[in-house]
This record gives C-alpha cells, sequence and structure tokens, in this order.
C-alpha cells in the first residue's frame, strides 16, 4: 500500500468521524468528502468542456438526438453513460467479454434517496475527464447536489461508480444510496443483488458497506414529454413491478457536509470469479479510479497529441482515439460496441486508420492478427467474427486458403486495405508474409464480371438511410441506389486493393509474374471504370449501373463519388477535383458544412462529414475549413457519431441509424481532420512521411506530437505568418532517420532529388501560402436534372428489373431496350423514353413487367395512381401502345431484403 493511499485513508478517517455521515456501518472503508475526490487541482476536475452536455429538465425535454453517448471499458466490460435519464445511468453493458451471446447485460441506474424519495434535479450534466476512461456527471438542485464519477478498471471486472452527495440547503436530511439494474434479480445476497443472463452473472452492491436490499423501485418520477427511449432503465417507466433496489444508508448529512461511496457492478462467469473481483474492490477501493486515470493517461501521453488547433479540435483528437480503443475487445478485434458487439471488416476502416495515424501500432496489429486468425479458424473471410474466438494470434491455424469463401465485393478489398495501411505505417513485411494466401485469396475471390464491373456487396450505409426512409418517411428519398446495381464504389476499392497487392508484393520479393496479375487485374477493373462510370457531361463518377440494360444511375451519392481520393484509387488531379466539386455541387450545404448522401436525400450516415473534409483536403480546397466547421457540427455531444444523422446535422431518433459513437464513423472522421490539420502521409516502407498542414480559422499556432513513421515519432509545429503558412517538422527519435517531403504523397522513385533525411534531434523548416479562404464550393441552386433517356425513335422498350425477363422478351419480340426499374429515375426520364417532344410517341411499344415491384424507391401505386401511371397514360394518349410482359419470369420482385 503506496504512502499515499495510507495518507489518504487517515485523513478519510478523520473527515468521516467528523461529518457525523453515514452511521457506524458506513464508516469503515471507501466513504469519501467532496474534497478528497474533487479537490483543486485533482485529476478528477480536468473534463472537455468543449464536449460535456447539459439539459435542464425544467425547458423543453431533450430529445435522444439532444444526448451524447460517453463509453468506459477495459475490452472485456463495457458500457455507456449519457443516453439516458437520470445522466450517469449505464447502459448497453456488456461483461465478462465484449461479445454479446445472450445479449446485453442491461442498464443500472445511480439514485438518491433524500428523506425516502429518490430525486431528479432539473440541471444535469455528464463530461469526459480527460484524457478520458472516466466520465463525470453532475446533478445539480436542492437539498443535494450530487457528483458521479464512472469507470471500467484496466484490470477488474467492473463498472464503478462514485456517488457524492453534497448538502447544499439549510437543513439535515437523510440520505440513501441506491442502484437499480433493468435486468431481472435473481439472487439478493449480502454483499448486493445478483443478475444472470447466459453465461454471464452480475452483482450491484457498494464498497466498504453493509447493504440493504430495498423492496421498491428507485426510479425517480420524470417530467412530462420525456420521450421513452430516455427515460429511466428504458421501458420500465416510473413504475417497476416488484422491483428491488441495492441501497446504501447514509443517515443525516448536515447542511455544507458531503460523503460518497463506491457502488459497484461486478461482472464474472461464476460466484468464485465474482468474489474475487469483490475482494478486489474491498481491498483497493478509491484506487482503481486512480488506476484507470492512470491507464489512459500513459496511453495518451504515448499517441498522438493535438495542442493548439483548438479546444473543440484539440478534445475532439483526443476523445476519437479513445472512442476507437475503447471499443476494442481483449482479443484483439475492433467492434461498434453500441447494441452491436462483432468484429466487422468495414466498420473495422475506422479505427484502423485513426490509430494508425495516433501511433497506436500494436492496437492495430492485434486487431488484424485477430481477424486473420479467426479467419483460419472458421475457415472463411467473413463479414463479421465473434468477439469472443479463441484464437492463438501467435500461431494461428495453417489451413488451404484457395478455396476459402469470401465476400463478393467491398469488404473483401478492405481486407487488404488494412494490411497496407499498417505496412504503409509501420514498413514491417512479418504479418504480410504470414498473411499472404489469406490476403491473395480476398483479392481473387471478387465477383469481377467479364465487363470489368463489380456488385455491391450490401452495405449499410447505401442500404440505409434510403431502405428505411423509404418506408417510414415516404417520398425523403426517390433518388437513393439500389443495391442490385453492379457499384463504381466496389470498384474504385478492388483497384487500390489489387495495386496494393502488387506494391506489397514487390516489397516481399514476390515473384514477377505474381505481381505482374495484380497490375493487370486492377488495370483491367480500373480501364472499365473510367470508361463506364465516368460521365464527361456531369464531370463526376455515376455511383452505379445496370448490367441489364447498361443505363447509369445518374445522381451524385456521396460516399460513393468522394471514394477515389480517400481509397486511394487516384491521385489529386484534374479528374479528381473536377469529380469532388461536381459532386458536392449537388449536395453540399455550404450554410452548415455538411452534405446530402443524394440531393433528395438530407439524411446522412455518421462518415460522410469525414469523406467531404477529406476530399476537400487532398485536393487543398479552401472550402475544407468549413467542411471542417460542418464535420464538427455533425458529432453528438460527446464528440462520438451516430451511424445516421438528420437533414439537421443532429443523430438520428425516428429511424434507423440510432447507434452511437461508432468507431467506423468517428474513425474515419478524425483521421480526415488530422488529414487537414497536417496532411501527415507516411510511407514508412520507404523511410518517408509528407506533409501539408493548414490552421484552422483563428488559430495562430498548432502542435501535433506521436507523428509515428515506422521506428521514427515526430513531431510537427506549424504557425501562421501573414499569407504563408509556416512549420517545422522534429524527429524526436528514429533508429536511421525519415525523410520528410512537403505536399502531395507519391512513390519515393518520383523524386528528381532524395528529400532529406531527419536524424534524431534535428529539424527541419517549411512552408507554403495561405489557401485563400474566399473560395467556396460553387452550389447549385437548380433542381437536380436527371436529363434525357436514350432510347431511339421506334423502339420497343420493355421495363424490367430482371435480366431474365429481358432475355424471354428478346426470344419472343426480338431487340428492345431495356430501361431498368431497380435505377432510381424520375417520372420525366420515363417520359422522355415513351414521348417525343413533339408529342408524339417515341417508342413504337412499350411492355412493362412492373406488377411483382413498382421499382427502386418508388411508392406501391406509382404505376397504377402515381406519376408511372400518368406518364403512360400520356404515351397512350399520344398513340402508343402498351402491353403486359407475358413471359414465365415476368412478375417477380428482386430477392427480399434488397427491395424497398
Amino acid at each position: 500500500m503506496t504512502l499515499r493511499r495510507l495518507l489518504a485513508i487517515a485523513v478519510l478517517g478523520a473527515l468521516i468521524g467528523l461529518s457525523g455521515c453515514g452511521g457506524p456501518r458506513n464508516r469503515d472503508a471507501h466513504t469519501f468528502s467532496h474534497q478528497d475526490v474533487f479537490a483543486s487541482g485533482s485529476w478528477t476536475g480536468e473534463t472537455f468542456r468543449a464536449w460535456d452536455q447539459q439539459v435542464d429538465l425544467e425547458g423543453r425535454p431533450p430529445t435522444y438526438s439532444d444526448l451524447g453517448a460517453y463509453p468506459i471499458g477495459n475490452g472485456r466490460v463495457f458500457g455507456i453513460v449519457g443516453l439516458s435519464l437520470p445522466l450517469g445511468t449505464v447502459q448497453d453493458m456488456l461483461g465478462p467479454t465484449y461479445q454479446k451471446v445472450a445479449g446485453l447485460m442491461g442498464s443500472v441506474m445511480p439514485a438518491v434517496l433524500v428523506d425516502g424519495e429518490p430525486i431528479l434535479p432539473a440541471r444535469q450534466s455528464t463530461a469526459w475527464v480527460a484524457p478520458c476512461g472516466v466520465v463525470r456527471s453532475r446533478w445539480e438542485g436542492e437539498p443535494v447536489q450530487v457528483d458521479l464519477l464512472q469507470t471500467v478498471p484496466p484490470e477488474t471486472d467492473a463498472v464503478l461508480t462514485l456517488i457524492m452527495v453534497t448538502n447544499v440547503g439549510d437543513e439535515a436530511v437523510d440520505v440513501t444510496l441506491a442502484l437499480q439494474s433493468s435486468m431481472p434479480t435473481d439472487e439478493e445476497t449480502a454483499d448486493g443483488l445478483v443478475f444472470t443472463r447466459g453465461g454471464a452473472r452480475a452483482m450491484a452492491g457498494f464498497a466498504g458497506a453493509n447493504t440493504r436490499v430495498l423492496q421498491r423501485s428507485v426510479i425517480p418520477e420524470m417530467p412530462e414529454g420525456i420521450e421513452q427511449r430516455l427515460m429511466p432503465l428504458g421501458s420500465f417507466g416510473t413504475e417497476l413491478e416488484g422491483a428491488v433496489a441495492v441501497g446504501c444508508p447514509l443517515g443525516r448529512v448536515r447542511s455544507e457536509e458531503s460523503v460518497g461511496k463506491l457502488a459497484y457492478l461486478t461482472f464474472a462467469s461464476d460466484a468464485e470469479g465474482e468474489q474475487q473481483i469483490l475482494e478486489e474492490i474491498e481491498s483497493a477501493g478509491w484506487e482503481l479510479f486512480e488506476d484507470s486515470h492512470r491507464w489512459w493517461q500513459h496511453w495518451h501521453d504515448r499517441t498522438l497529441q493535438v495542442e493548439g488547433a483548438g479546444e473543440e479540435i484539440d478534445q475532439f483528437m483526443t476523445i476519437h482515439k479513445y472512442i476507437c480503443r475503447v471499443q476494442q475487445a481483449e482479443a484483439g478485434g475492433y467492434s461498434p460496441m453500441h447494441k452491436y458487439t462483432q468484429r466487422w471488416i468495414r466498420d473495422s476502416n475506422g479505427p484502423v486508420k485513426l490509430l494508425l495515424d495516433c501511433g497506436d501500432f500494436e492496437s492495430v496489429d492485434r486487431d488484424l492478427s485477430y481477424h486473420f486468425g479467426g479467419c483460419a479458424l472458421q475457415k472463411r473471410i467473413f463479414n463479421n467474427l465473434p468477439l469472443n474466438l479463441d484464437v492463438d494470434v501467435e500461431s494461428p491455424p495453417r489451413i488451404d486458403w484457395s478455396e476459402v469463401p469470401t465476400p463478393k465485393a467491398e469488404i473483401a478489398s478492405f481486407v487488404i486495405l488494412q494490411n497496407y495501411w499498417y505496412w504503409q505505417h509501420t514498413g514491417e513485411t512479418e504479418q504480410l508474409e504470414e498473411r499472404w494466401d489469406y490476403l491473395r485469396r480476398a483479392l481473387e475471390g471478387h465477383h469481377v464480371d467479364e465487363a470489368g464491373r463489380l456488385p455491391f456487396h450490401g452495405d449499410e450505409t447505401y442500404r440505409f438511410p434510403g431502405y428505411e426512409l423509404h418506408q417510414a418517411e415516404p417520398g425523403s428519398c426517390p433518388d437513393y441506389v439500389h443495391l442490385t446495381l453492379r457499384s463504381a464504389d466496389s470498384a474504385f476499392e478492388y483497384v487500390a486493393a489489387a495495386e496494393a497487392m502488387a506494391e506489397m508484393g514487390e516489397a516481399l520479393g514476390r515473384d514477377d509474374a505474381e505481381i505482374a496479375q495484380y497490375r493487370q487485374a486492377g488495370d483491367f477493373v480500373r480501364e472499365a471504370t473510367e470508361r463506364l462510370y465516368w460521365q464527361d457531361d456531369r464531370g463526376y463518377y455515376a455511383p452505379a449501373m445496370s448490367a441489364v440494360s447498361g443505363e447509369l444511375y445518374r445522381y451524385p451519392f456521396a460516399n460513393i463519388c468522394l471514394r477515389p481520393l480517400w481509397i486511394g484509387y487516384a491521385q489529386p488531379q484534374d479528374q479528381q477535383v473536377q469529380n469532388v466539386l461536381s459532386a458536392l455541387s449537388h449536395l453540399y450545404r455550404t450554410d452548415a458544412g455538411t452534405c446530402r448522401l443524394t440531393p433528395a436525400c438530407g439524411y446522412y450516415v455518421g462518415m460522410t462529414p469525414g469523406y467531404v473534409l477529406s476530399a476537400l483536403a487532398a485536393i487543398d480546397h479552401p472550402e475544407a475549413e468549413q467542411a471542417l466547421e460542418g464535420l464538427l457540427v455533425a458529432a453528438e455531444p460527446s464528440g462520438g457519431f451516430a451511424e445516421m444523422n438528420r437533414p439537421d446535422d443532429t443523430p438520428s431518433r425516428d429511424v434507423w441509424g440510432l447507434h452511437r459513437i461508432r468507431p467506423w464513423e468517428g474513425g474515419i472522421n478524425g483521421s480526415a481532420v488530422l488529414q487537414y490539420l497536417t496532411g501527415f502521409e507516411p510511407r514508412a516502407h520507404e523511410d518517408l512521411a509528407f506533409f501539408r498542414p493548414n490552421l484552422p480559422e483563428g488559430v495562430q499556432t498548432m502542435r501535433v506530437s506521436n507523428l509515428r513513421v515506422g521506428d521514427a515519432n515526430l513531431t510537427l509545429e506549424v504557425e501562421r505568418e501573414e499569407q504563408k503558412v509556416m512549420w517545422r517538422v522534429t524527429c524526436e527519435e528514429a533508429a536511421d532517420g525519415v525523410m520528410v517531403a512537403s505536399g502531395k504523397p507519391r512513390p519515393l522513385a518520383s523524386f528528381g532529388m532524395r528529400p532529406p533525411t531527419l536524424k534524431p534531434g534535428e529539424t527541419l523548416a517549411f512552408e507554403r501560402p495561405r489557401v485563400s479562404s474566399q473560395v467556396s464550393v460553387d452550389v447549385s441552386e437548380e433542381p437536380f436534372d436527371y436529363g434525357p433517356a436514350n432510347v431511339r425513335s421506334g423502339a420497343t422498350v420493355l421495363l424490367t428489373w430482371s435480366g431474365e425477363v429481358a432475355e424471354q422478351v428478346r426470344e419472343a419480340e426480338g431487340q428492345v431496350t431495356v430501361l431498368d426499374t431497380r435505377i432510381a429515375w424520375p417520372a420525366e426520364y420515363l417520359r422522355t423514353a415513351l414521348v417525343a417532344d413533339g408529342g408524339q410517341p417515341r417508342a413504337a411499344r412499350v411492355i412493362l413487367d412492373v406488377e411483382g415491384w413498382p421499382g427502386a424507391f418508388k411508392p406501391d401505386d406509382w404505376w397504377t395512381e402515381g406519376a408511372g401511371a400518368e406518364a403512360i397514360a400520356e404515351y397512350e394518349a399520344a398513340g402508343g401502345e402498351v402491353a403486359k410482359a407475358d413471359v414465365p419470369a415476368a412478375g417477380k420482385a428482386p430477392s427480399a431484403g434488397l427491395i424497398n
């Protein structure tokens, strides 16, 4: 036991004895005063003020969109603070593993009873304690003020809550502390209440106290108008029949006195493990909070730090690296933990990119090793893996990867690219050697058709919000992309992955023929992508196309059109600049710095702000500064990002996308902010790093430290000087030094002369003109014009989604022109296919296959009473002939799950 801790216990004993609070049974240990915990200068008072949340229940009731999620966890036990009332309730808990097996372990609500009644002070707040790992909430009111500190210690499987009550009234009051769980109670013991689910066992109680079971609900009465999602313990409301709580009576607390107790919720697999955790808590007490703070402080100190970019941005970067790291399971896999779990391939893009940028190579290595070992164990490369597989990452199973099932597109590319990003940052090749057959199989498993096109995989960021919105809010997304089309996005990713395989293969000394095979595969799809998807007349890539009709989906789609630069498909040259600005001209909101997904869909997924900022920063466009502001506005109050945002830039609360603190979205957005601030791009395999920094408006100097390139650790210092940006790069440590260059990333071989090499202790200075802030994205004020259909006069037009129907109709009718109803074209497009400008029929005949399904994002009555019916009626009135498709395959719909 440390001297500091002995002194603290002695002081606590004296203070408690003088206070008269708590009665004999609560004086033995783990009883604190406000001064003990929140003394001036203590780390407990260092909160991230730019990302706290405040609610006042006497005003407008908060909505789910108004609240933010503050996660705590240690890789085995996880919970979220801040998303329900009273603030300080911990919900979506999991333990003793991050993997959801039988379901979540519910919520636990701290309660304070004054003179026998639970209180709900009107003014409440939640904030991060720097540098995260501990969350602080406060309830302000009379007669008591309540301060809550909550954490999950690094080595102790428990959610700990220190509940501090301060009497701010004039009279002494009787106080009882309590915990109530949303889980049914299975057992009452002398230490507390036990809850079980599946193989997990949780116990609620108080340290250093003879707890008491309260045969009642301690949920306080809630004000009118609070939406159900925010109610204490979720759907329980204010009355809970047969509820019990574990209580800790403190007795009389006099005016100006304070008393606090340590509450716990332990997680174990059995009673024996539970008892060990209880002994740890009783032995260590407050030191467990110190352990959490030290662990996260040490991690923060050796990873990326941004200082001087403004309080909001400095704190944002710390918060996001924490959000990604706290959602990593003990075995290694990253996971979106708010109601999800599992290690998802695409969801790992965010934490892999950001934590590599932050220099936490060890964390990313554990994740990639877990995925490789898990795929080997299950003998497939699948979309997701459980987080608790018994994987020996040091010696994973050796299997024949050549016939292993793989995803058909998109996420198979990410398997390769995540390992490629790791190699770019670290320069390490041992992992690539071990995983080469797995990476090669991921590329070979893609479904590339004879034309060089790939399908969508079915990513939720495309499937939703469009499909959900179409059902919940008809008409809100008539121009969304349907997932049974061919995908430009999958093509961008495939090309980047194939070229990455060639580059890594060269580093590993693979056979020239093998490397040529990867380059040829990438070239084949690149040529097809540029020929088929690039729209010269519009200046951006068509996000998708029909394999049946060859029609392009012409609407810009933010996450697809902005992908080429982000994924590494292309460099920021003339066509890519045009692609970014042309797409944004229909999607960007200059007033907010945020972006629609499509011209008609104001909802957007959580990483869209990151894609916008990254693209504008890559082309060095001055609007990137406004996009940075938009990205910060799009965050939830805690700094995290939701799965989907509403058109008002707040997290979704009515339709799909309710999940918060997403490591996928937040990691991408955090990485984009760092890209804007620094232009940092490591090429560790070449001992080379690029920088092209920007200073946000109003910032004069900025310092970014722990920028790692292989074994080198760099510090960037940036300063504004009139119309120039000046910066210095210092090498803090390195084995042999690292080359540093200014500008856009490119291979070392492209330099005429080698860039200068920095040795440890050396500094290089650079400058560049400041980008003018007077230029903005030229946003079109006109409604999006989809344009006319390409149908020759006198053609027979078939309206169907089915290639099989098209083939059967061609056999019966001869040549026909197909309009694919999976493309969400507007009625005017259909009208131009059927009727000429003069009012005469353009099509000689129209054959309809629309009874089984009306088409992409169209209401069921579109062809009977809606705009489609009107276009057909106009065509018939002009003298056109209409018939129904009379072939065996007609009248059906696309596969379940892909129709809206």
